[in-house]
């Protein structure tokens, strides 16, 4: 049995020790920004911590040195909380820690390797087998030298250099021409590879700007507990839901999809007037939520108890649970009238299936058109779905 309580007390201990070493080198910590991303047009969710500098960035000015613990969401594998083939490696919420810090080109790489250095020895702090990867690629901007090598093998930390997809390691921030070009940090964990997070230099145009990096917090807590999934240590994490992951991949995503729910609508005072693609998101993961909880067999009672227990987790209030609840409800009604058109379903489990993977990731159209489909069967003015 996974006990959640010891889980979520090693949070706190990752925490303390990662503010411990950068709090001592002259970073600040800084508080978290809202999970709704409402003042950059870049992105419907916060989902790392070099947001908190983007604004700087675009204003090409530098800022203090920081670290934070940032409520995240990344929607990179949306579509696999509705198809019963695949599951995601991550969960749709998460902790993101890290930070950055502002340089220029002549002192970069002093920087780069102090905050390497850094990250080496909190890592080495709860973990005995490290790897830290330089793409190939990108050697001229990440190697490190003899002497930071030479510190990073005296700790048994493993530096490889690697012919992976370079764009696999590289990342585009939404502003013109800031790219970054980044290492990876993995734990190797009975037989398990995890990735823990990056070290990333931030270039804009030709110059030097920044040092992005860190990870995701239930990445690090899943290597270290040796979970078989990183949901089981997500801040929204309750025993109750971990009693169910258990059971398998539908169960991973109901709470996933619990704690994603919450999170959204913690996060904003009135969903009804948010961000057209935000309110979708949301009402996607009802739907999941819905059809999840019929597939493994949890009625409404229970799913409202798992519901309350994650938001008292979450230090959510209680109409944030209240008004998911109203709108599981309404979801369980409409599915219980679908489920009476057979031919209906199958079209619909087809196209979640099968021509999701064809159509542009999170395409409006696709959306629009697949809640025409479930309007018209719900309405009874067809017996089969039509093709798209």
């Amino acid at each position: 049995m996974i006990n959640i309580a010891d889980v979520q007390k090693f949070r706190q201990n990752i925490y303390k020790k990662y503010n411990e070493i950068y709090l001592n080198n002259g970073f600040i910590e800084t508080k978290p920004l809202s999970l709704i991303a409402s003042k950059d047009i870049t992105l419907e969710f916060i989902n790392c911590t070099i947001c908190k500098a983007k604004s700087n960035m675009q204003k090409e000015i530098q800022g203090k040195d920081y670290v934070l613990f940032q409520p995240s969401m990344r929607t990179k594998d949306f579509n696999y909380i509705m198809r019963t083939d695949k599951i995601s490696r991550y969960t749709s919420t998460f902790t993101m820690m890290g930070g950055f810090k502002y340089t220029e080109n002549l002192n970069y790489k002093f920087n780069y390797e102090k905050i390497i250095m850094n990250e080496a020895s909190f890592l080495r702090t709860f973990f005995d087998h490290i790897i830290l990867t330089i793409p190939s690629a990108y050697r001229h901007f990440l190697e490190l030298s003899n002497v930071a090598k030479n510190n990073l093998k005296k700790q048994n930390i493993i530096l490889k250099y690697s012919d992976i997809d370079d764009e696999k390691l590289k990342w585009k921030y939404g502003i013109a021409d800031v790219t970054g070009y980044g290492t990876r940090w993995e734990i190797s964990n009975n037989n398990q590879i995890i990735n823990t997070g990056n070290t990333i230099v931030v270039e804009k145009g030709k110059n030097i700007i920044g040092i992005d990096f860190g990870g995701g917090v239930e990445s690090l807590i899943q290597a270290y507990y040796n979970l078989p999934h990183c949901i089981f240590a997500n801040l929204g994490m309750t025993q109750e839901l971990a009693d169910y992951c258990i059971k398998g991949s539908d169960y991973i995503k109901v709470a996933d999809s619990i704690i994603a729910l919450i999170n959204i609508s913690k996060s904003t005072k009135n969903l009804t007037v948010g961000s057209i693609r935000v309110q979708y998101i949301f009402d996607y993961y009802v739907r999941a939520l819905a059809s999840l909880s019929i597939l493994c067999k949890i009625d409404f009672m229970l799913l409202e108890q798992l519901i309350r227990k994650s938001a008292n987790r979450l230090n959510s209030k209680n109409d944030n649970s209240k008004f998911i609840c109203q709108k599981f409800k309404v979801r369980i009604s409409e599915l219980e009238l679908l489920l009476k058109h057979t031919k209906v379903i199958e079209s619909l489990k087809k196209i979640i299936i099968d021509d999701v993977v064809n159509l542009e990731r999170h395409s409006i159209s696709y959306l629009h058109k697949l809640e025409s489909i479930e309007l018209l069967a719900l309405n009874h003015r067809i017996k089969d779905a039509p093709n798209l």
